[in-house]
């Protein structure tokens, strides 16, 4: 998903053919049938094509996702993908299923208690894995958390509240220098959309590569930031580009 939007971090002449990278990346977001990326990309994806831009743009958004997901339907029907899109997607609302959101509910319900037994300074680091693995009668009955809750948890509320700061910051910096860079040919909103996706599904898969990735765009684009403070020509730098 986060690559899905720093494809565009180069704006593109064509729109035709930006419009036809989005319809090829979209699928194979969808055909992953990974439910934290395809809510995470429809979310961003109204976002950036219905709420934050032009008239003709919200035309072209909202066609672009009613298209696509008229031929996903097309395409899975009486297929091994019917199933599990009603199974793991569609019935997330169904509190018999053991994926359905009561049950996600349930878990940082627990975790979040778990968690204010030691609110400020949290119970140490892995301390909420292992309240949820350990032998003892304490054990902790849930399965998956929220990346935030297992900050809360092991690190305590300082960490969370650094932890946000820190995307605050980032975020408030790139949208000044999209602001400031009007008309050039680097995208800075591609990198926006792109933390907030990598933090979303974050939060709901915690897998270390997400991890490691937000950082990594985190850091690529306070190095961005930094050079525009410092007077770089972004538009005729062949190591930008």
């Amino acid at each position: 998903v986060s690559l899905f939007f720093l494809k565009d971090i180069l704006v593109k002449k064509s729109k035709i053919k930006s419009g036809l990278l989005d319809i090829i990346g979209l699928l194979a977001i969808m055909f992953t049938l990974c439910r934290a990326a395809l809510v995470t990309v429809v979310f961003l994806l109204i976002i950036k094509y219905i709420l934050v831009s032009k008239f003709s743009n919200k035309v072209r958004g909202i066609f672009f996702i009613v298209f696509s997901l008229a031929v996903i339907t097309l395409q899975v029907q009486k297929t091994e993908y019917a199933s599990y899109i009603d199974n793991y997607i569609l019935n997330i609302f169904d509190d018999s299923s053991k994926t359905s959101v009561s049950l996600r509910q349930d878990n940082n319900r627990t975790d979040f208690n778990f968690a204010m037994n030691s609110p400020i300074i949290g119970h140490g680091a892995g301390q909420l894995y292992q309240a949820k693995t350990g032998n003892s009668r304490d054990r902790l009955d849930s399965s998956d958390s929220s990346y935030l809750l297992t900050i809360l948890s092991d690190r305590g509320l300082i960490s969370v509240i650094l932890f946000l700061a820190v995307l605050f910051i980032v975020i408030k910096q790139l949208y000044s220098l999209e602001q400031k860079l009007v008309g050039n040919k680097f995208n800075v909103r591609s990198l926006i959309y792109s933390i907030l996706a990598l933090f979303l599904c974050l939060n709901a898969s915690q897998r270390v590569e997400v991890l490691f990735f937000l950082f990594f765009i985190i850091g690529f684009s306070n190095k961005l930031y930094k050079l525009f403070k410092n007077h770089v020509d972004f538009s005729n730098s062949p190591h930008l580009q």
